[in-house]
């Protein structure tokens, strides 16, 4: 998969409008896509000091998955390499506390597990992430 993290391109705005997902932030949003796939991942609620953990919504075969995902641990930062310049990625430990998903999607929970981990893995280039556990998918 081809996973990019850019700014929500207008022309995807009707189809966020069409899943309640626009909002009048929207045009200043990022998310990270696999146009050709059709998979995206954006965040739906930002952290907070009440609640560290932060809410996705990855569309999938026009469905709508739910994620609620903790940073537990910033193990290591990026840097520079002192003799070539190039990026050393750090290193952050994820939790993800619960998958939603619909009823389709039932019979295709490795699947929606494997698309999330990748989605997450490309949602920060300085980073790459470990996954310290997994919530299974549950239908809701």
């Amino acid at each position: 998969m081809g996973f990019v993290n850019e700014r929500i391109p207008e022309e995807y705005w009707d189809m966020l409008r069409e899943k309640d997902l626009y909002n009048e932030y929207t045009y200043l949003d990022t998310w990270v896509s696999d146009k050709k796939n059709g998979i995206f991942l954006l965040m739906t609620r930002f952290p907070n000091r009440d609640d560290y953990s932060a809410d996705y919504v990855l569309l999938w075969q026009n469905q709508i998955i739910k994620i609620n995902i903790i940073t537990v641990a910033g193990i290591s930062y990026p840097k520079k390499d002192e003799k070539t310049g190039k990026l050393i990625k750090g290193l952050n430990a994820k939790v993800i506390n619960h998958i939603f998903i619909p009823a389709v999607l039932q019979e295709k929970k490795e699947e929606v597990v494997k698309i999330t981990k990748e989605a997450f893995a490309n949602l920060d280039y300085r980073y790459d992430v470990e996954f310290r556990s997994i919530a299974e998918p549950e239908v809701r």
